[in-house]
Formats: C-alpha cells, structure tokens, sequence
C-alpha cells in the first residue's frame, strides 16, 4: 500500500547518545523515506533515494539515519512522496528530491540531490509537504505554494502546475497550515477553517465533492484550533472535540482524540 505523506510533530526516541532534557524533535514520513530534526538543529534521514530525497547526495537506499547534508538550525520537516522540505530558524526553506512537477520550488524542474534554498521566500514560520505540492506559511498571515497543481491544490484559481512559489489568493491571517495527498488546509486567526483542491471524497469539508481552485470555507466549524490533512480527509480539533470530513471520518476523528498532546 502507498505511503501517504505526513508530518507530525511526537516525542520520539533520541537520535544520539546526548540525552538529557530535549525538546522533542520533529519527524516526518514521505513516500519510502523518514526524516527528522536532530536537538541540534541538523536534519537526519533514511530510506530510499532515488530521487535524491534523503539530501545526502549518495542516490542509494540508507537503512539508517544520516545527516542531510549543509543544514543547520531546522526547526521543521516536510516529506513529499520523493521529495523533502525544512524550515529554519531564519525563516528560509530548503528543499531537495524529486522535482519533476515542480516540487522543489527552484523555479526549474531539476532533480536535487542535496539541499538548496527556495529563492524570494522568507518570513516563513509554517511548512507543509503534500505528495507532490508544498505550501509555506509567511509571517504575515499569507500562504504560498509550489509544485503538482491539479485538482487546484496551489489555491491560485488554477491547475497550472507552479515550479516556484505563488501566492494562495482569497484568505488572510493564517495561523496554521496542512497538507494532503491532493488537498490543502489553513487555519485564520478567527478559528475558522479554509480549504482548497481534490474533494472528490468530500475533504475539503464544503458541503460538495466538487474540486476547488481557491480556498472555500468549510462549514459548520468555529473556534478551530488543529487542522489536519490526510490521505483524502480531513480533521479539525477544538478543545475537547474533533470534528472530521471526508474520507475515513469516523477513524480520523478517534484518532485525533487518542493523540497525545
């Protein structure tokens, strides 16, 4: 079965000998590779590199973890379905893998092997991998996307495919974002959920299964504090409740309950 890509953030267990009192890294899972921050800002890697995914420049499978190469201070990982994304502390994003649809957001569609910056993109405090779509949240409440646009996923009023970052029109005073196999969520300051791309499963939470190019408020939800994307659902947490939409819903909302926060 295909691995749908996720991120998350979980204690896990740590990835040197340092131990001590660590705040928890953060890790995520993408095609048939993993990832995660190391305590001290670098980024580790594992799994299949076909794409030049895990950013170590070898090309092989790698059934450890070893550091992603030139990247300091992270504070987030993204994994697409051949691709890889990390945030840091500046505020820059660096990318590298796959990027014949675009992914990698360089504004070319050249494969990477090791990590480079996405270029006019700063301020980000947010990032999130779909499959084959990458969304970043400024810190000026705007959000911006690249890569695979069909179903509309980028949120530009389009399915033309972008290979470097395009504003998402329509919302403003975005706290949170999240990404799906073909959809796209964000989360506004008021606690109100948008959302945009594939709804073919009904994900998008519109009331429709009708695919939408630009964000549509989802419905029936107020004072939204979570927001996350999945394979094609979609779960939205409020304290003490979860309500989720499309595909799944039931398992997606008891999920949400039993996640340790």
């Amino acid at each position: 079965m295909r691995q749908i890509a996720i991120t998350a953030t979980i204690a896990v267990a740590f990835l040197s000998s340092g131990g001590g009192n660590c705040a928890p890294p953060l890790i995520a899972s993408g095609g048939s590779h993993g990832a995660a921050v190391h305590v001290d800002g670098s980024v580790r890697t594992w799994g299949g590199d076909t794409q030049g995914q895990l950013g170590t420049g070898r090309g092989f499978i790698f059934p450890t973890a070893a550091p992603a190469a030139g990247l300091a201070d992270v504070k987030e990982v993204g994994l697409g379905e051949e691709y890889s994304l990390a945030l840091k502390l500046d505020g820059t994003v660096w990318t590298w893998g796959s990027n014949r649809l675009g992914e990698l957001g360089d504004g070319t569609h050249n494969d990477r092997a090791l990590p480079s910056r996405v270029a006019g993109l700063a301020g980000v405090t947010e990032i999130a991998a779909g499959d084959y779509h990458a969304v970043a949240l400024k810190n000026d409440g705007t959000v911006w996307a690249w890569g695979a646009n069909d179903n509309g996923k980028l949120g530009d009023g389009t399915t033309t495919y972008r290979p470097s970052p395009v504003k998402v029109g329509g919302i403003q005073d975005v706290r949170k974002l999240s990404a799906g196999r073909g959809h796209t969520l964000a989360l506004t300051a008021d606690g109100r959920v948008w959302s945009w791309g594939a709804n073919d499963q009904g994900q998008l939470g519109d009331g429709a299964t009708t695919d939408r190019y630009s964000p549509v408020l989802v419905m029936g939800l107020s004072g939204v504090t979570e927001i996350s994307a999945r394979g094609s659902y979609s779960v939205a947490g409020r304290p003490m409740d979860a309500s989720g939409y499309g595909e799944r819903t039931p398992a997606a909302a008891r999920l949400h309950r039993r996640r340790p926060r």
